[in-house]
C-alpha cells in the first residue's frame, strides 16, 4: 500500500514542474525504498526513467522561458509551440500571382472557398494578397 501511494505521489510531482534539486532528492528516496525492498526492481527502473524524463523536460522548458511561447493553457502540452511561420513570406517563398493557379488551389477548399489564415497560417498581409489573387483568377476563369 505504501509503495502504491508513493508512486502516485511521485507521478503527481512529475506532472507539475519540479526543480532539479527535488528530483535528485526523489531519486535518493527512490533508491532507499529499493534498498529496503519496498519496491521491486521494475518499479524502481520505471520511476527512475520517469524522473529523468521530467528532469530533461525541465531543462528544455528553462531554456524556452524567455520566449513568447512559454505560456501554458489548460489543454496544451508543455513544449508545443503556438507559432507557425507564414509559408508565403520569408526566403524562397513563392510569388503570389493570379496566374499561379497551382499555388492558389492550395489555399482554396474543395467547395471553392478561400481558407482562413488560422488554418493556413498565412500572415495578415499575405492573406489579403492571396484573396485578391484568388478573386482575380476566378474572374478570369483560371480557377
Amino acid at each position: 500500500m505504501k509503495k502504491i501511494l508513493w508512486i502516485f505521489v511521485l507521478v503527481l510531482l512529475m506532472s507539475n514542474n519540479v526543480e532539479a534539486a527535488s528530483i535528485s532528492e526523489e531519486l535518493t528516496q527512490l533508491n532507499n525504498l529499493f534498498k529496503e525492498g519496498a519496491i521491486t526492481k521494475e518499479e524502481f527502473s520505471k520511476a527512475k526513467s520517469i524522473l529523468l524524463k521530467t528532469d530533461n523536460k525541465n531543462e528544455q522548458s528553462q531554456t524556452k522561458k524567455g520566449s513568447k511561447f512559454s505560456k501554458l493553457t489548460l489543454f496544451q502540452k508543455p513544449g508545443i509551440k503556438f507559432f507557425k511561420p507564414c509559408p508565403l513570406s520569408g526566403k524562397d517563398a513563392p510569388v503570389l500571382d493570379y496566374k499561379n493557379t497551382k499555388l492558389l488551389r492550395k489555399y482554396i477548399s474543395e467547395s471553392g472557398r478561400i481558407l482562413p489564415s488560422r488554418i493556413t497560417s498565412v500572415s495578415q498581409g499575405k492573406q489579403r494578397e492571396l484573396s485578391k489573387a484568388i478573386k482575380r483568377a476566378r474572374l478570369l476563369a483560371l480557377l
